[in-house]
């Protein structure tokens, strides 16, 4: 309960600055957040609930997701086109590929990574138990105070042990930049040398703004929501009307 409630004064602070941009207040709210210990989904939305706030998810996800899917879905994939229509969208995303997916977050208190097959941008924290990395004592705050390549190399076997726990050894299709020291030079460096060892072509990779993907990825996810629900509403109504004539 300490845990939701300091995260839901952070949701509240961050309300009340987002208010006082806009000019007028707001309702619903999607929330991402990394592979923090012991943060479920219920912890997420008690939090946003006590901050005043409603949780939003599109349609048929009821859950706050992860920083993976909304930064997945900021590069332009994992969301159907046409989301007017359950089936269709459920028939879109059936066909999408399957993806192996390397996410990385850098920030300044930690050094994260998340190996997982993205086919929508829909997953679900229990799905990546297993396939994750954190090591608190990497955040790029804290490389001047420890060994240059020592901390360096570090990252590297992370990174080289997440691709080695993936038993089927799948090719790396994408790479997730995440956290303000996402782009650091030295980073790219490191994961160019872990991936180049265990596949021949080296893969895409995206992290144009990373401090502020996940967090543009879930706008997507908050005004797919509200669309979803106006759709709905509209259907609902429409369907009322018929049942009167």
């Amino acid at each position: 309960m300490h845990d939701v409630g300091r995260l839901a004064e952070v949701i509240g602070n961050l309300r009340r600055m987002t208010e006082n941009h806009l000019g007028h207040p707001i309702e619903g709210v999607v929330v991402a957040s990394p592979n923090f210990p012991a943060l479920c989904n219920n912890d997420v939305e008690e939090a946003i609930r006590h901050a005043g706030l409603n949780p939003l998810s599109p349609s048929g996800h009821p859950y706050q997701p992860h920083e993976i899917a909304t930064a997945y879905a900021r590069h332009g994939f994992g969301l159907c086109k046409n989301n007017h229509s359950i089936e269709a969208c459920n028939a879109e995303e059936d066909r999408l590929p399957f993806q192996q997916t390397l996410a990385v977050s850098h920030t300044s208190t930690a050094f994260l990574a998340t190996l997982h097959t993205m086919k929508t941008a829909f997953i679900t924290r229990d799905l990546l138990e297993g396939q994750h990395v954190g090591d608190y004592e990497l955040g790029s705050d804290s490389h001047l105070k420890q060994d240059w390549n020592a901390y360096w190399k570090r990252v590297q076997l992370h990174i080289e042990a997440l691709i080695v726990k993936d038993s089927a050894r799948k090719p790396i299709h994408r790479v997730l930049l995440l956290g303000e020291s996402g782009l650091d030079p030295n980073l790219l460096e490191a994961l160019d040398h872990v991936i180049s060892q265990h596949q021949d072509s080296m893969p895409e990779v995206y992290g144009e703004d990373p401090l502020y993907d996940a967090a543009q990825g879930a706008a997507l996810f908050a005004m797919r929501a509200q669309e979803d629900q106006a759709f709905l509403t509209s259907e609902g109504r429409k369907e009322t009307s018929e049942f009167e004539l």
